[in-house]
C-alpha cells in the first residue's frame, strides 16, 4: 500500500511537471507492482503507458545508434515484453 501511494504521488508530480525520462521508468515500476498484486489489466495499462512514453523518447533521439541502444536496453525490453498483451 505504501509503494502504491508513493507511485500515485509521483504520477501527480509527473502530470504537473512532465519528465519523459522519469515517467516511463515510473510507469514501468507501477506495472511491476500491479503485476505483483495480480492486477493484470492495471499492470498492462501501466506498461503500455511506459511503452508509449518510450516511443516518444525514441522519436526524439537524433542519433540512430543511441536510439538503438536505448530501445535495446534491458529496462526498455522489459516494458515491451510486459505490455500490449
Amino acid at each position: 500500500a505504501g509503494a502504491e501511494a508513493q507511485l500515485d504521488a509521483a504520477m501527480g508530480i509527473l502530470h504537473d511537471f512532465p519528465a519523459p525520462l522519469v515517467a516511463w521508468k515510473t510507469y514501468s515500476i507501477l506495472g511491476r507492482l500491479q503485476a505483483q498484486l495480480d492486477r493484470e489489466d492495471a499492470a498492462r495499462a501501466a506498461f503500455n503507458e511506459a511503452a508509449s512514453i518510450i516511443g516518444y523518447v525514441a522519436d526524439h533521439i537524433g542519433d540512430e545508434q543511441l536510439r538503438r541502444i536505448f530501445l535495446g536496453s534491458a529496462a526498455v525490453q522489459l516494458v515491451f515484453s510486459q505490455g500490449l498483451a
